[in-house]
């Protein structure tokens, strides 16, 4: 098997053993050249066949000219264990002029395994040997030998299969400084996504050679590729994201192609939506609610700023505002524990949450749990006093209201806006997630989505962040995905395990990003982003982004008009 992918202006085209050159005004994309170069090129020309002269070409060490053009060859001595076509894709669409060529034929089976064995010895070796002399192992030797134990142990199950496979390309430019600048740019793009690629020095026309359409492989630099591997180097189109079933975002930025994902189809449903302030958060979130919601998913809204109101009265959604008139009944909740949580907020002493303890059982068996009565019952003054505030103070009537609340809805928003303090909107938000967890679990066979916005608030207090960490952690046992919509990604550190909340989700959404928020994903390795995905995401315009899914990364322009 052999495919070249050419994509300079003035392209060297065999054509039964005549050199015709073609000149290809523009920037013809590789898919619809190579459909032109398979449709007239019908014949395969071997090499004894063909009379190549080497008049005209000089050979440097690491490069050639053919007239006025300088041609530097590379092959690609080592390739990442897990390949994303879409990375390979994204570094492979640029403006250079190049021809890219695989070669691949498939290997012997014993072969592979004898020559895999042998290595893993020899690597054995070596790293014994600097035990031997009190050094320690290599970690690179200790993961290759991993890899290929791994390797061994997948074709000897017959999973799939290995070939042999080798991987050039010729880089063209009109000067030797450009062919440098050339150069430094490729090494970084495919250094990104843990390509090795190397210039072919000394051996520059049997590269060259290798990327010709003559079915040979003159360079001989072979890599072991199994099949899924191989399948996903083949760069010539894009991965197409089209789940049957999911909900339609976009369109693919570097392909065109229409990216349609079921977030319920992947390890679970959770899904990260972060960006700075202006940068599309709101109407990103409202596209996932408005899509799901047609889809016959249930949305859940907390909504602390009034994103979220127009967009559920437009789709008859179910609206609760809270206010002194209209709030909710903490105390109507049997579970102590959430009500103990919920009273946390307003003590400050860890002591008198001890007292709360015992009163809040004490009453449960009553079944007189009322604010009045805790605040009789709990001997501290000073806890009297700060509880005060929910009984005759600013919070009056907001968590000690009659009205009911019911989750039959299959659209309710959450509206947090009238509640202009921290420390109302937080405690809110707390109990509302709690209540929202204990409904959920009455219909674990629907699809539910949970959209928390200004999901930082969260993150303030002890008891609000690790009910938010169990509950990213628990919802996918019940048909559920927790949407965490932040603009400040940096509040979810290591020291507190809030980082788990980010890494936990399948799915990530990132828009433009500020450079503090960019150091803190790349030095906390809260997701792998390449050098120019770094570089892209500050520069990002509104309805422009990147999807992490399923471990890809898809650069992605949002598509709100339907």
């Amino acid at each position: 098997m052999f495919l070249v992918f050419p994509i300079f202006k003035s392209i060297l085209v065999l054509h039964l053993g005549i050199i015709k050159v073609l000149n290809i005004l523009g920037n013809i994309r590789r898919e619809r050249y190579l459909k032109q170069l398979l449709k007239e090129q019908r014949v395969l020309i071997r090499r004894k066949e063909l009379r190549l002269s080497l008049d005209g070409i000089k050979v440097n060490d690491r490069s050639l000219e053919i007239g006025d053009r300088h041609i530097r060859s590379y092959y690609f001595s080592g390739i990442p264990q897990n390949i994303y076509r879409e990375n390979m894709y994204r570094v492979l669409d640029n403006k250079l002029e190049y021809v890219f060529s695989i070669h691949t034929s498939q290997s012997n089976r014993s072969e592979m395994i004898k020559l895999a064995r042998q290595r893993i010895s020899v690597l054995e070796s070596i790293n014994e040997e600097r035990e031997q002399k009190g050094k320690l192992r290599k970690i690179e030797h200790d993961k290759e030998i991993e890899e290929l134990n791994s390797f061994i142990e997948i074709i000897l199950e017959e999973d799939e299969r290995s070939f042999l496979t080798s991987m050039y390309m010729n880089v063209y430019s009109s000067s030797k400084s450009e062919l440098l600048d050339s150069n430094i740019f490729l090494t970084s793009r495919f250094k990104d996504i843990d390509y090795d690629l190397n210039i072919s020095t000394f051996d520059q026309l049997r590269s060259f050679d290798s990327t010709l359409p003559l079915l040979c492989d003159e360079g001989k630099k072979t890599l072991r590729v199994q099949t899924q591997s191989l399948n996903e180097l083949l760069p010539l189109v894009p991965s197409n994201y089209l789940d049957i079933g999911g909900i339609y975002l976009g369109k693919n930025e570097n392909s065109s192609s229409l990216i349609i994902l079921d977030f319920f189809k992947a390890r679970n449903a959770n899904i990260n939506i972060l960006g700075t302030s202006g940068s599309g958060k709101s109407e990103t979130s409202k596209l996932l609610v408005r899509r799901l919601h047609m889809l016959g998913t249930k949305c859940l809204i907390l909504d602390p700023e009034g994103e979220y109101i127009s967009l559920t009265k437009e789709l008859g959604g179910k609206i609760y505002s809270f206010s002194s008139k209209d709030g909710i009944n903490a105390f109507g909740i049997s579970d102590t524990a959430i009500l103990k949580g919920f009273l946390s907020f307003f003590l400050s002493s860890k002591s008198s949450l001890i007292i709360l303890d015992k009163v809040l059982n004490d009453l449960k068996d009553k079944g007189d749990l009322s604010i009045g009565k805790i605040i009789e019952r709990v001997d501290s003054k000073r806890a009297k006093d700060e509880l005060e505030i929910l009984r005759s103070g600013s919070l009056k009537g907001i968590f000690n209201s009659d009205r009911e609340i019911s989750f039959k809805d299959d659209f309710i928003c959450f509206d947090l806006s009238s509640l202009k303090s921290e420390e109302s909107k937080i405690p809110a938000m707390y109990l509302l997630l709690n209540l929202i967890d204990r409904s959920i679990e009455e219909e674990k066979d629907k699809k539910k989505m949970i959209f928390i916005d200004e999901a930082h608030k969260l993150l303030r207090n002890e008891v609000s962040r690790s009910f938010y960490i169990n509950l990213v952690k628990t919802v996918r046992k019940r048909n559920t995905g927790v949407v965490t919509i932040t603009q400040n990604p940096e509040d979810f550190s290591d020291t507190d395990y809030s980082k788990t909340i980010l890494t936990q989700a399948e799915s990530t959404i990132l828009l433009k990003q500020s450079y503090s928020s960019l150091n803190h994903i790349s030095e906390n390795r809260v997701f792998p982003l390449s050098e120019s995905e770094e570089d892209l995401l500050p520069t990002l315009q509104v309805g422009e982004g990147f999807v992490i899914y399923e471990g890809n990364h898809i650069q992605i322009h949002f598509d709100n008009n339907i």
